[in-house]
């Protein structure tokens, strides 16, 4: 209706508003304007500012024209260019004209009479390829006229004193084209800004209009709501996010709404109906829905994976003390004795009990049959991401050696960024003495190709040497050092993610989810529409379209 279509406009404006067009015109992009070019000085004067020109030929003859460009072509890396002139004297007969032409475009023709320039002339008309047409308002003396390239829509347009007078051209070839200016009867001056002073159209607002545009059209396009709670839902799971995922699970109902779509495609005329997955036995002759016994499968999965932990590696496997009857051989997947006593030694019945308990605390019978759950390693998987949050590194490490030792011994880079987050931890509270002795004991037992995994400041993952992390041993006050991102707790969560991502492909399962596939195949399609346009109008950047 039309109330809640204006509240859309309004919070999609207050997006635009706030965050888009300042990416269009950045103040830093100032000293990256036009400059006119200063060796097209025929019949005209360049002034000490090199925006003002004024018209020194005589303009008895057609011949008589003197048309200035800039020395480069118009910026393209925006949706729209824009520039205007503030008209100082239209001289004895008024025959300034302004517009866009390409670098081959001759001194002594006026702007809009060859097949590869456009033009708005003073006497109100378009011109493109000597033919003339009815356009826009005559301008004259303190006039101020603009001109504007879109170069998604490959259009061109005017104004006249801060208003829109139309589009004027389309399906313009808008590759290389030039900001071009033509003077043509004495005393005629004029001054351009390239946007070094504020304009007097509000391009703020058409770019804001155009972009809201488009914006509409998306928000138009139909799509299911439960195929996007799948995704959310997928995500959810890929990543472990246990207490999340049940909340979404409960809140949107997703469980039951399968539950419904599934009787419905398996209806029969008579005989009982098994749910594959959400447990719930049929009888449509008698409309009898009995639900089974969730609980119980539950308790048997409970049961299997207690008994995989039962067999896994015993007290000293799980210890951060090595045994000294071990090879030296071996250290690289062992771990060394501290004087510090920083690492204690982690028997298996927490462990086991904290797999235990957690699975108890998450109702498994609404996120088995959606998840797969357990098959997935779901709730060690989410204990993992939890203790890495927390903090508990020491944990983490005992609970991976116990639960995914293959990881912990076959991947470097795992070890490595385990013992890194506690040796961050130790800068972080200043005393870097622990951190140098921890590392001591710990990094000299990585090989050379191991590596840190972290997200830098901009969100894309590293992987950091160890003389790159040694690094924040060298700043006095890390905090305001080039490497603080590495203070950040995003990179336990960077860390919980490679884990989590290696468990999953040690299981043959993706290890990208469908809303990561569906961002990658938009940035992909939005680079290639770029590129199909010649590089022409706004790079797209994912950050700058989910940030507000």
């Amino acid at each position: 209706d039309y109330y809640s279509d204006r509240i859309l406009m309004e919070e999609m404006s207050k997006f635009y508003n706030s965050f888009l067009y300042r990416q269009l015109r950045k103040k830093d992009e100032k000293n990256d304007l036009l400059q006119l070019n200063l060796k097209q000085t025929n019949n005209l004067k360049i002034g000490n500012d090199r925006v003002t020109i004024k018209y020194t030929g005589k303009g008895l003859h057609a011949t008589d024209v003197a048309s200035i460009q800039t020395d480069t072509p118009l910026k393209t890396k925006s949706n729209i260019y824009y520039f205007e002139i503030s008209i100082v004297d239209t001289g004895t007969k008024g025959n300034i004209a302004i517009g866009i032409s390409n670098k081959e475009f001759p001194q002594n023709k006026q702007v809009g009479t060859t097949e590869k320039s456009y033009g708005y002339r003073s006497d109100g008309k378009s011109f493109h390829n000597k033919k003339g047409d009815n356009y826009g308002i005559k301008f004259s003396t303190s006039s101020i006229v603009g001109c504007g390239v879109q170069f998604t829509t490959q259009e061109i347009f005017f104004t006249a004193d801060g208003n829109f007078q139309g589009i004027a051209f389309k399906n313009v070839d808008t590759s290389e084209l030039y900001p071009t200016v033509s003077l043509h009867s004495p005393n005629e001056e004029i001054r351009i800004n390239f946007g070094q002073e504020p304009f007097r159209f509000d391009l703020e607002s058409m770019v804001i209009d155009e972009a809201l545009k488009d914006l509409k059209y998306t928000f138009e396009e139909p799509i299911v709501s439960l195929d996007i709670h799948k995704v959310v839902l997928d995500y959810l799971n890929h990543y472990a996010y246990l207490n999340t995922l049940e909340s979404f699970v409960e809140e949107s109902g997703i469980n039951k709404i399968e539950e419904s779509l599934f009787r419905a495609s398996k209806k029969e005329a008579n005989g009982p109906i098994l749910s594959e997955g959400l447990g719930i036995l049929k009888k449509d002759s008698i409309g009898l829905e009995i639900e089974s016994t969730k609980k119980k499968k539950v308790e048997e999965e409970e049961k299997k994976l207690v008994g995989q932990i039962q067999h896994k590696e015993s007290v000293e496997a799980l210890s951060d003390v090595p045994d000294p009857m071990k090879s030296r051989s071996q250290s690289n997947v062992l771990e060394p004795p501290i004087k510090a006593a920083a690492v204690d030694p982690v028997s298996p019945a927490p462990m086991e009990e904290l797999i235990m308990s957690r699975s108890r605390s998450v109702d498994m019978t609404k996120l088995l049959p959606i998840t797969g759950g357990i098959a997935d390693q779901l709730v060690e998987r989410g204990i993992m991401r939890e203790l890495l949050l927390d903090g508990d590194f020491e944990k983490a490490r005992a609970f991976l050696k116990t639960n995914f030792s293959a990881l912990w011994n076959d991947d470097p880079y795992i070890r490595f960024s385990l013992w890194g987050l506690q040796f961050i931890e130790y800068i972080k509270k200043h005393e870097n003495l622990k951190a140098i002795e921890y590392a001591r004991n710990y990094f000299s037992l990585l090989p050379a190709d191991a590596r840190f995994v972290c997200r830098d400041e901009d969100g894309y993952e590293r992987h950091l040497t160890v003389d790159e992390i040694f690094s924040l041993l060298c700043y006095e006050n890390v905090e305001a050092s080039p490497v603080n991102y590495l203070l950040s707790i995003v990179q336990r969560e960077s860390v919980g993610d490679y884990i989590n991502a290696k468990v999953l492909t040690a299981k043959s399962k993706n290890g990208i989810t469908s809303l990561e596939k569906m961002l990658k195949q938009l940035v992909l399609t939005q680079n290639f529409l770029l590129e199909k346009s010649n590089n022409q109008g706004a790079v797209f950047k994912l950050k700058i379209q989910v940030t507000k």
